[in-house]
This record gives C-alpha cells, structure tokens and sequence, in this order.
C-alpha cells in the first residue's frame, strides 16, 4: 500500500520481491564464505564497478555522448584547461 498513489484500482504486488532483490542469496553467500573459509562473490571492487557504471550512464544520459570508462566528465576536461 505504501507505494500506490491512491486506494483505487489494481496493485500488482511481486510475491518474491526479497528474492528477486538478492537477500537471501546475498546471505547465502556470505554465510557460506565463512563455512568454506573463502572469499565472498562480492567485494569492494565489485561495488567500486557499479557505481562507475551507473555513473557513467548518468553522465552518457546528461551529455547526449558515449561514456568511456573511467568516466571522465566534459566539464573536467574543460576545467583541467582552463587550469593549464
């Protein structure tokens, strides 16, 4: 309920939303990289690439352009000249 709009008409609930969101596989995983004494899937690197990738697609959907990872901004480049 706390995401519809108003009380009339359909909602459409997902059934599985924690599932389909990664928790208990998040868990899962985390659980058994203490059991089998590895790492875990996931790490820092992992979270560090998403960021830029989600980035990059805000800064490709701002600029109308192609977005080359690292993602180096129009306006960096111009002020990295103007500092010259």
């Amino acid at each position: 309920m706390e995401k519809l709009e108003t009380r009339a008409g359909w909602s459409f609930p997902s059934v599985d939303e924690h599932w389909l969101l990664g928790y208990p596989q998040e868990l899962g995983n985390f659980v058994e990289a203490i059991a089998l004494d590895r790492l875990p899937l996931a790490n820092v690197q992992l979270g560090r690439d998403v960021v830029e990738v989600m980035y990059a697609a805000y800064v490709s959907a701002e600029e109308g352009r192609r977005v080359e990872l690292p993602v180096r901004r129009q306006s960096d480049t111009l002020d990295e000249e103007k500092s010259r």
